[in-house]
């Protein structure tokens, strides 16, 4: 995790990344969040959080629902906050993807990464079930947190890092069970990206996308 409020910082500020991020994300949730529809969970939130969600497990989204409020029916505050973490979540993982790329790639491609990230289709139906937009914007930031601690334990061998990881992989599992695959598609992905980097079937920045930072 060393450098990671650096590279946050200079994400955050790069002009050239949030823009396009904001726009993404207001393109992709603009119009689902000014015209919201009742969900099939929607007027039974209350039953959720007060007992259904604890016996199904799902003790961590038990436990952001009451951390951030949305105990009942609020459709646009809830999703304006989904958003706000989805896209949050977005930036980190394009932390982790220059990290296992070691920045070799051209700028523009972690800006695409991001913007695809916060806007892929599915997610939007996650906004169809109560609570679980929420889910889904911390789910995704702690997967990517979790992947950078695992990056780091491997370089510093220090204990509390990977009993960190573990702990939010118990959490993410508890907030929503589709979080084993994203675990699992992660690591994958990373397996592979390593991989053809130490075969380097990967193209650099000099030829990947070579758009100049003038363009």
């Amino acid at each position: 995790m060393k450098g990671f409020l650096k590279d946050f910082k200079n994400f955050i500020l790069n002009w050239k990344f949030i823009v396009p991020l904001i726009v993404s994300a207001a393109i992709g949730y603009g119009y689902i969040l000014n015209h919201f529809a009742i969900g099939i969970d929607d007027l039974t939130r209350p039953r959720y959080i007060h007992g259904e969600m604890t016996a199904q497990g799902r003790l961590s989204g038990t436990l952001l629902s009451y951390l951030f409020g949305f105990t009942e029916y609020r459709p646009f505050w809830e999703d304006f906050v989904s958003i706000l973490l989805i896209v949050l979540a977005s930036i980190i993982g394009a932390i982790f993807f220059k990290r296992i790329t070691k920045n070799k790639f051209n700028p523009h491609i972690y800006t695409f990464f991001a913007c695809f990230l916060a806007t892929y289709p599915i997610i939007n139906e996650i906004f169809l079930y109560a609570g679980s937009g929420l889910n889904m914007g911390v789910g995704y930031a702690l997967t990517f947190i979790a992947m950078l601690l695992m990056e780091d334990f491997y370089e510093t061998k220090k204990p509390y890092t990977i009993i960190l990881c573990s702990a939010i992989f118990v959490f993410n599992v508890s907030l929503y069970e589709s979080f084993v695959f994203v675990y699992i598609c992660t690591v994958c992905a990373v397996l592979m990206i390593k991989q053809m980097m130490s075969d380097k079937l990967l193209p650099d920045e000099k030829n990947l996308l070579n758009i100049s930072d003038d363009a």
